[in-house]
């Protein structure tokens, strides 16, 4: 037996197992591996007494009222639990393919993480994830995005994403900077959940943002500058993306994005510099929600947040497949 435990909260509409890449299996755990899994979800308890009530939120739901980030939970039939493995019992060479299946994983548009690995001597490892991450994710279900649901053709590029991933893992020359960025997404991704800090991530989408598409400013006419840089080459790669990204998804309608990426790279420059910033101010459009509502998927910084994790996604993708146009683009 070996299974690596899916630690998001997530629903997938069929029941049937996905082969992500060769012989890794997503679908729902089985009776025996729920053993396993409640066994070591169990053990949380004795290191965290309060968390006694949400060890076992993957066999509940969460409902909330509207325009509230709370809720209460309602349990489920055991057919509904939401208790998910990535199953690779088959697989027989080593297993790095599941560290870069976890980072295509997260390229999805809602990211999925794995935790906790058993293997065939029953023996447990912490692969991707530590008790840290795990007492978190557990600690409060509520400042977690809500129940992700996914279909099958959500999962369709997962395959090439991973060969592409594999490619640039071992390239040495160029496109090194592909890989870092990809790296380093990947660990302000699982960082950032530690933190649950959203200004320390955006600094850190930044500087990603600036690693695969900026160079280092060569005159000193704003024409050069890093901001005027961001603003005209996603002019261009915004048509590239595969999936869509719209503005006033996430700040006020009827601005022009220019207008947006400067706001957004002065709000990034302000966080660096240690200045406070007010949303009612100097950057209510970024504001969508106008500060209105209970829920902290409002919160101004959080759309933010959202906005630059969507947006570098797109661009890691792109770099993946055209590793060449993107190493050209950061020339220009």
């Amino acid at each position: 037996m070996s299974f690596q435990f899916v630690l998001s909260y997530i629903d997938i509409d069929d029941d049937s197992p996905i082969e992500l890449i060769e012989k890794h299996f997503l679908r729902k755990a089985n009776a025996e591996e729920l053993v396993l899994i409640k066994k070591q979800l169990f053990l949380l308890k004795d290191f965290f007494p309060h968390l006694k009530n949400y060890t076992n939120i993957y066999e509940q739901n969460i409902i909330r009222e509207d325009d509230e980030a709370d809720g209460r939970f309602e349990n489920q039939q055991s057919g509904n639990w939401k208790y998910y493995v990535i199953d690779y019992s088959t697989f027989d060479r080593s297993n790095q393919e599941m560290y870069l299946l976890e980072k295509a994983l997260i390229l999805l548009k809602n990211s999925i993480y794995l935790g906790f690995s058993f293997v065939t001597d029953d023996k447990l490892f912490m692969f991707s994830a530590d008790w840290t991450s795990l007492y978190l994710e557990l600690e409060n279900p509520f400042s977690l995005p809500y129940l992700q649901k996914y279909c099958i053709d959500d999962f369709n590029e997962i395959v090439n994403i991973h060969k592409q991933i594999y490619k640039i893992e071992e390239d040495e020359n160029i496109y090194l900077f592909i890989k870092k960025a990809l790296e380093d997404f990947y660990r302000i991704q699982r960082l950032g959940r530690l933190t649950l800090n959203e200004n320390i991530k955006i600094l850190g989408y930044f500087s990603i943002i600036e690693m695969l598409i900026a160079h280092k400013p060569k005159l000193k006419e704003s024409i050069d500058s890093i901001s005027h840089q961001i603003n005209t080459k996603y002019n261009l790669l915004f048509k590239k993306f595969k999936r869509e990204v719209t503005f006033s998804d996430y700040f006020l309608s009827d601005i022009k994005n220019e207008t947006v990426w400067k706001k957004l790279y002065a709000y990034r420059s302000d966080l660096a510099h240690g200045n406070i910033v007010d949303f009612s101010k100097d950057y209510k459009i970024l504001d969508k929600y106008n500060n209105k509502g209970h829920d902290i998927y409002k919160n101004p910084s959080i759309c933010i947040n959202n906005f630059l994790e969507e947006v570098i996604k797109n661009t890691i993708l792109i770099a993946l497949d055209k590793p060449e146009f993107i190493f050209d683009l950061k020339q220009c």
